[in-house]
């Protein structure tokens, strides 16, 4: 085993060690029967006894908490282990919700779902980060409100006093923040002029003025300096310096906008209508992780051996590849010339599947190797939300999730397997890689389509000397 399937199997152990050590805690604890009466805050008393279980959601893992409740007829429940461990109201540990608040207040919640599930063994949905942070929030009022405001100490006499004023000279500001009697000059002020700075107005930031007629731009990596450039009407001379290592075009834009204006008025823009669906089609959202697979080899091999033999081991390969699927509780959706669509109702089945996909192709492999061929197998998977839709009984998947898992399958190599964060960070599929002697390499990438940049882990089974595995 490598120094790095070491570091990232003790990193999973040492997180269920700790959330063991916290679960044996609490049982110690447990149940939290009183001896006394029990007696809530208006002084009812709670006499009948249920044992009741909750569960606990921390940064090592889930844990569960089984304690005393005590109710009475119409009255809620009162559990005094809750308060004695001071448990929060809702699933999620004190620590978990800090962590939670901390990322929240710089990312987005999609970025703190990712984030909370990559760096502790908790999973938090993008609802519940959402109505955490909510919840997080709602106290900056009453804080401020509580807090007792500051009085002047009265003194016996006074000298003379210093008085400071300040002013933010040549600040833009909206007219919004504006006070009613500066908001009303500058209404009242003659408007700006058009082509070069009214009377008093100030140069904005990080321009250039161009008296001269003459105007000179940099072109950097990111930008494009200055920013900003106001020139007088006439003729002007534009000259452009590229600070870039490779070729970079510029692209100059003169915007007319009452000719603008003039165009959409004369040439509206029209919509059409949604397709109406069809009445027998049925629709769902449900959550699932999908895989596909390609099969890399496989056009050079129709090339050199004809059309029926080619055909044969391809069929042989779908017989492999369903099997596997089959055999860990998914689903082949549909085929796509050498390639399968496949459905799993957990990221640790479809991890399975594709692990005994890739076992049961060396075999496959060795055969045609010994001819001086081979097909080199790719796997791809991704968890999310997808829209299935049944229609004239055929079932069928869309949406985003099904785009970045076809995606994440195009990054694979032959014999890689490719998962995003979101299944490689599942219960028991880091484990279930390293069982197999796969290595992990994580490279953020931009996936054609998608918006926002991805995680995603390359695995590859560990090449020893000699060609074995």
């Amino acid at each position: 085993m490598t120094h790095s399937a070491l570091e990232q199997l003790l990193e999973a152990e040492g997180r269920e060690l700790l959330r063991r050590l916290l679960q044996a805690h609490l049982a110690e604890r447990m149940p939290g029967t009183v001896t006394g009466a029990v007696r809530d805050a208006a002084g009812q008393a709670h006499t009948h006894q249920r044992t009741q279980r909750r569960g606990l959601e921390s940064v090592f893992g889930t844990v569960e908490v089984i304690r005393t409740g005590y109710s009475g007829r119409g009255l809620e429940s009162l559990h005094p282990l809750d308060a004695e461990l001071n448990l929060p109201a809702e699933r999620y540990s004190h620590t978990l919700r800090r962590r939670a608040a901390e990322l929240g207040a710089a990312q987005s919640f999609d970025a703190v779902a990712v984030r909370l599930q990559r760096d502790t063994a908790a999973r938090v949905p993008k609802r519940q980060v959402a109505q955490l942070l909510t919840r997080a929030a709602t106290d900056f009022d009453a804080f401020y409100q509580g807090r007792p405001p500051a009085t002047v100490p009265e003194v016996g006499a006074t000298g003379e006093i210093l008085v400071l004023s300040s002013d933010g000279k040549g600040v833009p500001l909206l007219k919004a923040d504006l006070r009613d009697v500066t908001r009303e000059a500058a209404a009242a002020r003659q408007p700006r002029l058009r082509h070069r700075r009214s009377k008093g107005e100030k140069p904005c930031t990080n321009t250039q003025s161009a008296t001269a007629q003459s105007l000179s731009l940099s072109v950097l990596p990111h930008s494009l300096t200055p920013k900003e450039v106001m020139i007088d009407a006439g003729d002007v001379t534009i000259n452009v310096r590229n600070l870039c290592k490779t070729n970079t075009g510029v692209i100059h834009v003169l915007t007319d906008l009452p000719r603008l204006r003039r165009i959409l008025q004369e040439h509206p823009s029209t919509f059409r209508p949604f397709q109406t669906l069809k009445p027998d089609l049925k629709l769902r959202l449900r959550s699932l992780t999908l895989l596909f697979t390609d099969l890399k080899g496989s056009t050079a091999l129709y090339d050199q051996t004809g059309d029926v033999f080619a055909y044969n081991l391809v069929q042989e390969h779908y017989k492999i590849l369903t099997e596997s699927v089959r055999e860990n509780a998914g689903a082949v959706i549909k085929t796509m010339g050498d390639a399968i669509m496949a459905t799993f109702s957990s990221p640790l089945d479809g991890v399975k599947a594709a692990l005994e996909m890739m076992d049961k192709m060396g075999p496959f492999n060795s055969r045609l190797r010994q001819e001086n061929r081979a097909l080199g197998l790719k796997i791809g998977l991704h968890e999310g939300a997808a829209l299935a839709v049944n229609a004239e009984d055929r079932l069928d998947y869309f949406g985003q999730t099904v785009n970045i898992a076809a995606r994440v399958q195009a990054l694979a190599q032959a014999h890689e397997i490719c998962v995003t964060e979101q299944v490689f960070q599942a219960d028991g599929v880091r484990r279930a890689f390293a069982d197999k002697g796969y290595q992990e390499e994580s490279r953020l990438v931009s996936l054609k389509g998608v918006g926002q940049p991805a995680n995603v882990c390359q695995l590859r089974k560990h090449q020893l000397k000699g060609g074995t595995t």
